[in-house]
């Protein structure tokens, strides 16, 4: 995304019929909704159908993939170096062959204008349902606030998560436009979506910044929304709201875990923005609808149980407890 190459890129895989796939710090580098994508990679975390697509590879092209921890779920990844051709600001590598003089933005257009034979894909492309049908009595989830989120989405809306299962539970999102997907990913520093919001809408105000916030980051940078209301901005703030650090929750419980409960969606009033709780799956619905025909900034407070986490979390923590 920084050299500009996201189009180049899904254009050299419409010509080779080659499937592209991301890492976390490079989710939304391409249009997500082209039928080329496979999903978002992040080692033994990552939804089956990617994980097995990438680690059954013969041959992985990575552009600019940093091999960190964080981008595999803390744990060794299983493809080799044997299948790698990796190309990064630090030169081309080639199984166990380093060419520090290719440059990077050199070789990715230089093979990119190729011509490599056309294979035909056999594998499947597992694309996420982006349909919502509430079922208007349900406690609200996690997950289903997630499936909601991922039915609203077009190429005028950019995701800002923050981290935890914000985070986590935002990479299943499908994102339709390049780079509209924003997260401290690398550094995981809590309290960022709110404020990044702001930068987002003020340096392009044609898009507007769904937002998904835990409420521990929530309770660290709210005061952004009164920003963000001073400048007539609109962002959707979708508070995750699991009464505490759930994350930490799931590797080590206490009391520590716990927050002083808030009326995230009242709290926003004090600034001139609009808000709505939420507890159930017609709540959401209706919550939703009221933010998309909003002018304003709308804060929806779901609230959902102390233990409850997206499936990308649960992914995360069984990774990381196979580990352990």
């Amino acid at each position: 995304s920084r050299y500009g190459l996201g189009e180049q890129l899904i254009r050299f895989g419409e010509k080779t019929n080659i499937p592209v796939a991301t890492t976390l710090l490079s989710k939304s580098v391409v249009n997500e909704s082209h039928p080329l994508f496979l999903g978002t990679y992040s080692g033994a975390s990552s939804q089956d159908h990617v994980k097995s697509v990438i680690d059954n590879s013969d041959c992985l092209l990575m552009f600019g993939v940093m091999l960190t921890d964080m981008n595999f779920s803390f744990r060794p990844v299983k493809f080799q170096k044997r299948q790698i051709v990796s190309s990064s600001i630090d030169g081309l590598k080639i199984k166990n062959h380093t060419y520090t003089d290719v440059q990077f933005k050199d070789f990715c257009e230089t093979l990119f204008k190729s011509n490599i034979e056309t294979k035909e894909l056999n594998i499947e492309i597992k694309k996420r349902k982006l349909e919502f049908v509430p079922i208007n009595e349900n406690k609200i989830t996690t997950e289903r606030m997630f499936a909601k989120i991922n039915s609203i989405l077009t190429k005028q809306m950019a995701i800002i998560a923050d981290i935890g299962d914000s985070l986590f539970g935002a990479s299943d999102l499908t994102v339709h436009h390049r780079n509209h997907f924003i997260s401290p990913a690398f550094y995981t520093s809590m309290g960022t979506a709110i404020p990044g919001a702001l930068g987002v809408q003020i340096g392009r105000p044609e898009v507007r910044p769904i937002v998904i916030v835990g409420d521990g980051a929530f309770q660290m940078s709210m005061t952004e929304l009164s920003t963000i209301v001073e400048h007539n901005l609109n962002p959707i703030v979708f508070v995750l709201n699991n009464h505490g650090f759930a994350t930490e929750r799931c590797l080590k419980d206490g009391g520590f875990n716990n927050l002083r409960e808030w009326a995230y969606h009242d709290v926003v009033k004090i600034f001139g923005g609009e808000g709505a709780l939420v507890t159930t799956e017609g709540e959401l619905e209706e919550a939703v609808k009221k933010a998309l025909d909003s002018k304003k900034l709308f804060v929806i407070n779901v609230s959902v149980g102390k233990s409850d986490i997206s499936p990308g979390l649960k992914r995360m923590i069984g990774a990381l407890a196979e580990k352990i």
